[in-house]
């Protein structure tokens, strides 16, 4: 409801594949982390690049669209946002633009379904055309992540660029932040992928502000067996041994088993907090 169907399009993708699904395999489609939107913007740029722009769009074209913490997923990251900005920041604030909107309005240009004349940069008296803008759009970006990470795009950290912090509210304390944030956490993924960690970009950084608060896979008609994790523990104390017991886990990709019925909960409880009203 709120992005493009890249994610539900992976998700049948994945579905299709087999005919017969355990909880297990269900969890590990909620951590999928491949952009079948990366791959349509990548195949929507296709043209005869020289030098920079050559080994970018060489790079790009073998990638199998893993937004992957390591690799190809940041020379995606920057193509993506140089391309957006070289097309549509001359004529629109894209700061007031959703991520959303900024994703379709590309998808859509590159697939012809806009104007050309968007391709033109009306800060110069020269009309620009599709393949200068793009070809310029895959140097440049080649060229940053090169200056940043070397000349291996196999080892470009998407992860160093796309990071997690979770923030207390006490953590805006001085010091005592320290203490009771977690992160940053590099991490694969992102706003269109199934796995969808996502936020804007801050400068030369894509951090992480958005991401599941929880993952849960249960099996219809029967609650023990379930499976779930949360992005830290259940407890808000930051001093409680529950306040980051499961981080490990989700950051992992890995589930948890939850005590549903009764007896389960109480063959599981280790540990009884009591609140009573004074």
């Amino acid at each position: 409801d709120f992005d493009l169907e890249s994610r539900a399009e992976r998700i049948r993708q994945l579905l299709e594949g087999r005919p017969r699904w355990e909880r297990k395999g269900l969890g590990r489609v909620q951590t999928d982390v491949v952009s079948p939107y990366a791959l349509a913007v990548v195949r929507g740029a296709a043209g005869n690049y020289p030098g920079d722009a050559g080994m970018a769009w060489a790079a790009l074209t073998a990638w199998d669209g893993s937004m992957e913490r390591r690799g190809p997923a940041a020379l995606f990251a920057l193509f993506e946002r140089r391309l957006t900005e070289a097309v549509f920041g001359d004529e629109l604030d894209l700061e007031r633009a959703s991520g959303m909107s900024r994703r379709s309005w590309l998808e859509r240009i590159l697939a012809g379904g806009m104007s050309p004349v968007w391709f033109d940069d009306v800060a110069t008296p020269e009309v620009e055309e599709r393949a200068a803008i793009v070809e310029r759009a895959l140097a440049d970006a080649w060229r940053a992540g090169a200056e940043r990470w070397g000349p291996d795009v196999g080892r470009w950290a998407y992860g160093d660029l796309h990071r997690l912090r979770l923030r207390h509210p006490l953590g805006l304390l001085p010091l005592f932040g320290r203490l009771v944030d977690r992160g940053p956490f590099p991490l694969p993924g992102s706003a269109t992928t199934v796995t969808a960690f996502g936020g804007p970009w801050r400068g030369d950084e894509l951090p992480v502000t958005y991401g599941p608060s929880m993952r849960w896979v249960t099996a219809a008609g029967t609650g023990d067996g379930t499976l779930a994790v949360l992005p830290g523990g259940q407890a808000g104390h930051p001093f409680d041994p529950h306040y980051d017991d499961q981080l490990e886990l989700y950051l992992e990709g890995r589930l948890r088993e939850v005590a549903w019925s009764e007896e389960a909960i109480r063959d599981a409880t280790v540990s009884t907090l009591r609140l009573e009203p004074r």
